[in-house]
Order: C-alpha cells, then structure tokens, then sequence
C-alpha cells in the first residue's frame, strides 16, 4: 500500500464488521489492525470476536481508520463499499507514520555488551567484528561505520570493569588471529597487546587451529589468552577459569576434537 494513500475514517455498522473479520479469516495471514481481537480455531473458523475488549454489536456502528486505497476496494476489500458515512482527514498514511515515530520512541537503546552470571561471578561479552570494505560490497553494507576497535574496547572494557564490576570480561573477535602479511591490520594479537583488563579473546576470521590458548601480556603487562579453534566445527574450545575466594583467575584450555 503506497505511503502516498490518506487517512479516511469510515462508519460500518456490527453486521459490516462480522464481514471484515470474514475477509481476515479466509485470506489466513496476519493484517496490522488494532482494536479487534479474534480468536479462530485450526480451521480458520470464528470462535470469539471482540472491540475493545467487548462483544460485537451488529445493531451498533463502528468506526474504523484505514486509507483510501482500501476503502475503495483495494485488496478487496469490498466490505468497505457499505459504509455509511466516511471522513476524509487530508492526512497521509506516509505523514502519519512519521509524526508517530516522533512522538513515540521505538527504538530500544542497545548495550554494546552482555551480562551473564555464573557461580556467582559476574561475566562482561562484547564484541568486535572486521573491516567491511574491502571484504563485502558497498551496497550490502551502505551506511555502516567502522571505528577503531581498539579505542571501541577500552571504553567498552572500561565500562564493564569499573561501572559494571564484572569479574571475567570476554571479548568475541572476527578480527583474526594474526595478519603476517598484512603488519598495520588489527588482529586478536595486537588488541591483546594494545589494551587492558581483557581476561578472554575467543576469536574466528582467520580460522585458525589452536591446539591450545596463546597467553600475551596487554597495556600493563597483565595476562590476557586468546584462543581460537578452526573452523567448520571441527574442534571445539574448552577453557576452564578458576576463582579463589577473593576471585582471583587462574585457567586451563585445551581444544576438543569433534
């Protein structure tokens, strides 16, 4: 239905109404509409139908938004044709979608990051992914930016460190393990080596077999593992970690065979 149809709000009396609940039953997919709620069973049959919580009428008129497109018998809809009286409202369906998401913020602010609890300890997951350009086309990718992955996980880092207080803070790589021959590409190692209080890298991209973690020193010369195990799902990672009563680390990481 073209953005460019207008609002129109038409009078249909209960009987009219039953005839639009016919039409959603027999067309068998879902239509966005709001107000009515109907109940079918397996076979598409009525069961209940209701208005605003309430019992249809068919003595009592109803009124009903939709456009004109509709109205007119688009999507035949000839229901519509018996209507007995309509408002046109000079208000497009395009204007009021946008006037909508003005008033009504449907966007949920996503976190960059994951909390998960285990065993009581309390476990910070972000991720970090590759370079698009150069590996997938343009328009697949459009207005998608791509910032500095390590300047992205020392604030990221920094929040699930000091305002989250998490014990154990993983971060999940596609940005390889090493490039040899590409020496100024970002990598699991150089991350490792260029930030702090990473505890876990479990990387891809490169895929690489890692018969066991890799154990680098970061920013502050504190321990920080990578581990990456292939790819097609042939091995599997374990790695085990280790906390004392004042949840101090230690692990152990080995890779399965599948």
């Amino acid at each position: 239905m073209p953005f460019e149809n207008e609002v129109v709000v038409t009078k249909l009396i209960g009987n009219d109404i039953y005839k639009l609940i016919d039409y959603l039953r027999k067309v068998k997919r879902a239509h966005p509409i709001s107000g009515l709620k109907l109940e079918l069973d397996k076979n598409y049959e009525l069961i209940n139908a209701e208005i605003n919580n309430k019992d249809i009428d068919i003595k009592k008129y109803y009124y009903v938004a939709t456009s004109d497109f509709l109205l007119n018998g688009g999507d035949k809809m000839d229901f519509f044709n018996k209507s007995s009286e309509n408002t046109f409202l000079n208000y497009k369906i395009r204007d009021l979608l946008i006037d909508y998401f003005i008033k009504i913020d449907t966007l949920t602010i996503v976190k960059p990051y994951q909390i998960f609890y285990k065993g009581g300890i309390k476990i910070g997951i972000f991720g970090l992914g590759i370079e698009l350009d150069g590996m997938v086309t343009k328009n697949l990718y459009k207005e998608t930016k791509y910032l500095n992955p390590v300047e992205i996980t020392q604030e990221i880092v920094k929040t699930l460190k000091n305002d989250e207080n998490c014990d154990l803070i993983i971060c999940l790589s596609h940005l390889g393990f090493k490039h040899d021959n590409l020496p100024s590409k970002i990598s699991d190692v150089k991350l490792a080596k260029a930030t702090k209080d990473i505890d876990l890298i479990i990387g891809g991209h490169t895929h690489t077999f890692m018969k066991k973690p890799v154990v680098l020193d970061n920013l502050e010369n504190k321990k920080v593992i990578i581990n990456q195990v292939g790819c097609h799902g042939l091995f599997l990672g374990k790695i085990d970690f280790y906390f004392d009563s004042f949840k101090n680390k230690m692990y152990e990481g080995v890779s399965i065979e599948v």
